[in-house]
């Protein structure tokens, strides 16, 4: 179990429209520039079932510097 995390909207968030062959390890190694953190995308956008990205979601992404600063400590 870990702790939750704070997933309040900030100013420096991104966003990313789903397309086909999307995966959240991918968009998390592009953003994040690490795949393991595909969890963080998962929490910031409530995302309980992670395979089921449909074409055409918006998905919120935290910047690299919040997560490096808050997340990850």
């Amino acid at each position: 179990m870990r702790f939750p995390i704070d997933t309040s909207p900030r100013f420096d968030d991104r966003f990313h429209s789903v397309t086909d062959g999307d995966r959240l390890d991918l968009l998390a190694h592009r953003y994040l520039g690490e795949a393991k953190l595909w969890w963080l995308i998962c929490d910031y956008n409530d995302i309980f079932f992670p395979l089921e990205l449909t074409p055409g979601m918006l998905l919120r992404i935290p910047s690299m510097d919040h997560v490096s600063m808050h997340i990850l400590d």
